[in-house]
């Protein structure tokens, strides 16, 4: 089960602190967060969402924090039942495990402060095409500024690719905090070991760069993100996070006649003319990456179908095969459909090696 909120809105009204017959410090805000679809009449509704603030969390929120300040919440959702004029009410509202001030204060001395960046990962190694966590925190300290104050942007970096993926933004023109990922996973499609961090810009320049973390991908499994025994037969398609590389892929697994066999898809992230001739060009190139080139290759769109037939238990009417490579764990064949009007598709499909 999982409950877990991230919310990012502004203050409707100044924190007070309290203080609980225990002893305990807490607050309750509340945060107006604007929807992004507008309603029949054009317009954007505001959602006013309650949470409940404990201990350091409060005290912070209290001290550093006024009315109309923009504020990140991550926490969990809780309902309770109270009685008011002898009749029972039910209230939700969201209690913080996690508040980011986000919002510029101009009261506050801002210069040569730092705002420590946090990368964290629920691993350090895993199987290609298994996803890991990261988390983003910060490290205030005493008399920290806001984050938007301090920060333009926070990006995610890892070794393998030149992108980046954004887990922070804010414009000075925008209403309110444009990006903020608390928590996002990632797929790395191949093995190797991968060195990961955040990156802090001001006026689009690096100002802090995180720890890095090391982190260790292999390739365990008899294909890709399977071992034969345990494929089913499903009609789902299973995509796999990727934030960095500019396309995704995604995988489906059929029994036929009791083989296993497993399909792979490559898809742009947007989606763009020509798109499908670059599907394939990426699931060639992947699956050299790990078997070498391969052991057939068409001449025409008939002159593997002989070795196609013999080679593989089940094949797919009005595919062509492309290319054909044989490995001891599973047998490979990149195919092509066509379809009248449209673009050709592209995919991968798989099934047990001679030696499985």
């Amino acid at each position: 089960m999982l409950n877990q909120i991230v919310i990012v809105g502004r203050l409707v009204k100044d924190p007070e602190l309290r203080e609980t017959d225990s002893g305990k410090k807490v607050t309750n805000i509340t945060l107006a967060v604007p929807r992004s679809y507008k309603n029949v009449s054009g317009e954007y509704e505001t959602d006013f969402i309650d949470c409940t603030l404990w201990t350091g969390i409060a005290e912070n929120t209290s001290a550093y924090c006024k009315k109309g300040d923009l504020l990140g919440v991550k926490g969990r959702v809780q309902t309770r039942i109270y009685e008011k004029d002898e009749e029972k009410k039910y209230a939700t509202e969201v209690v913080a495990e996690k508040v980011t001030f986000l919002s510029s204060n101009k009261n506050k001395e801002t210069e040569n402060k730092e705002i420590k960046i946090i990368l964290e990962a629920e691993t350090s190694s895993q199987n290609i095409f298994a996803p890991i966590v990261f988390y983003q925190s910060f490290d205030f300290g005493k008399d920290a500024p806001c984050l938007s104050e301090v920060y333009d942007s926070i990006v995610w970096k890892s070794s393998h690719s030149p992108n980046s993926f954004k887990v922070f933004s804010h414009s000075n023109y925008a209403r309110y905090v444009e990006t903020t990922f608390f928590k996002w996973a990632h797929v790395y499609y191949s093995p190797g070991t991968y060195k990961t961090y955040l990156l802090g810009y001001k006026n689009n320049e690096i100002i802090y760069s995180s720890d890095t973390i090391s982190i260790d991908i292999t390739n365990k499994k008899d294909f890709l993100a399977f071992n034969w025994k345990d494929v089913t037969d499903s009609d789902f398609t299973t995509g796999y996070a990727n934030n960095l590389d500019g396309y995704y892929l995604s995988t489906q697994t059929h029994i036929h006649q009791g083989v296993p066999s497993v399909m792979l898809y490559a898809k742009n992230e947007k989606y763009e003319k020509g798109g499908s001739m670059k599907s394939k060009q990426i699931l060639y190139n992947y699956i050299n990456s790990f078997f070498s080139l391969p052991n057939y290759t068409a001449t025409s769109d008939e002159s593997l179908r002989k070795e196609f037939s013999t080679i593989f238990s089940f094949q797919e009417k009005n595919a062509i095969p492309l290319n054909i490579w044989l490995t001891p764990k599973a047998k490979i064949v990149l195919l092509r459909k066509d379809f009248k009007g449209l673009e050709s598709e592209y995919k991968i499909y798989a099934e047990p090696g001679d030696l499985i």
